[in-house]
């Protein structure tokens, strides 16, 4: 008896058809866990949990996504989405010693992620767009908050955040127009580096904040007006230290000048001939 393999065949073609129905069009059952090209600024190592011996590796890549690698294998331990309109960098990624979550701004957004798991500890939005972000490491209780500085409708605005609660324990603001660079901090004091003045004559604004308090200690202005004309013309070394440092060159080109933050003396290096054609 000869068998014919047509019914068969057309039975098993509608078996396969079968498998697909219309409301699984576009449902994606896996991924690659994809982080991004990782940012030089934002990528940092940190140990999840006191107790840990090991550390991870954290990163906020170029399109906006936090994530955690296992330095030994190359695994991602989590990822995150901290905003998304990323696509060409930015953004603010740190870690506080000993604590077991890590913080990360973009635009208006302020959020801290547990280190370990990648769970969110808490998540602000404010006006405005975050300038930088950095842990205030020495505080009068035992734990580590976060400095946020913002521009605001070309104000400088300075929170302090609470490091496990998310509250703003208080707020700076400076209505002057100034241009917002870097929050550093000292053994006592918060110091805000913003530009004062026009592109053609800024000069380096320096305010000292009371860390408990956020009141105003001081103002100090820095260099000569028209040694800095924007944002890149400033280095900063040491952002949370003993002694963080300001540095810019005059606009020869000629002399390097350098100033511990909070204090009013500025050293000046002599550059070689060199720097002027670089």
């Amino acid at each position: 008896m000869r068998l014919s393999l047509q019914p068969l065949l057309l039975l098993g073609l509608s078996s396969l058809g079968a498998a697909v129905f219309q409301d699984e069009v576009g449902h994606i059952d896996f991924h690659h866990a994809l982080v991004g090209v990782p940012q030089v600024e934002t990528t940092l190592f940190h140990r999840p949990r006191k107790q840990d011996k090991a550390s991870l590796l954290y990163t906020l890549s170029d399109v906006g996504v936090v994530g955690a690698v296992n330095p030994s294998n190359g695994a991602l331990v989590w990822r995150q989405q901290i905003s998304d309109d990323i696509s060409n960098g930015g953004g603010f990624l740190r870690a506080a010693e000993g604590e077991h979550w890590v913080a990360a701004a973009h635009g208006a957004r302020v959020q801290a992620w547990d280190a370990l798991t990648g769970r969110n500890v808490w998540h602000n939005e404010f006006k405005g767009e975050v300038k930088d972000l950095e842990i205030l490491e020495l505080t009068e209780s035992s734990r580590k908050d976060v400095l946020v500085l913002f521009e605001e409708d070309g104000s400088t605005v300075l929170r302090r955040i609470h490091g496990t609660l998310g509250q703003v324990v208080w707020e700076f603001r400076e209505v002057a127009k100034n241009i917002p660079l870097q929050v550093s901090t000292d053994i006592s004091k918060i110091y805000v580096v913003s530009l004062h003045g026009s592109p053609s004559s800024y000069s380096l604004k320096v305010t000292a904040l009371d860390t408990v308090s956020g009141t105003r200690v001081d103002d100090l202005s820095i260099g000569t007006k028209g040694d800095v004309h924007g944002p890149k013309d400033v280095m900063f070394v040491g952002a949370n230290s003993a002694a963080p440092i300001l540095a810019w060159t005059d606009a020869g080109l000629s002399k390097l000048k350098v100033n511990v933050l909070g204090s009013k003396t500025t050293q000046e290096l002599k550059l070689p001939a060199e720097a002027v054609s670089v």
